[in-house]
């Protein structure tokens, strides 16, 4: 988020790696819930699409494409729609330890 030049109240939704592995998906969560607070909104493409284990991430893109231009809801893990978002960051998580986060903004009108 710093690189993105963004603070938490910028997000309006995370599109998460969550894949329904407990451990893993408890620590994403945690780490979720320390860097934007415990209502951030959290939808999770995995657990309605399956592990996509290399395209995980590029899955993530497309999902935080039909957030963003859509308002597509459907995956909600927690959190609250606050506006018609604007801004997304999509995590991607890998078994071998490897992690990756994209901000992505929707152009100003």
């Amino acid at each position: 988020m710093a690189d993105a030049g963004i603070g938490p109240g910028d997000v309006d939704v995370v599109v998460s790696g969550l894949a329904g592995e407990h451990a893993f998906d408890e620590a994403e969560l945690q780490g979720l819930g320390q860097a934007l607070g415990d209502t951030a909104w959290i939808v999770a493409p995995k657990r309605a699409l399956g592990e996509t284990l290399g395209a995980g991430g590029a899955m993530g893109v497309l999902s935080a494409l039909a957030v963003l231009r859509e308002g597509a809801r459907s995956s909600t893990v927690r959190g609250t729609v606050r506006t018609a978002p604007r801004t997304a960051l999509v995590s991607a998580l890998g078994y071998y330890g490897n992690a990756s986060a994209l901000v992505m903004r929707l152009p100003s009108r």
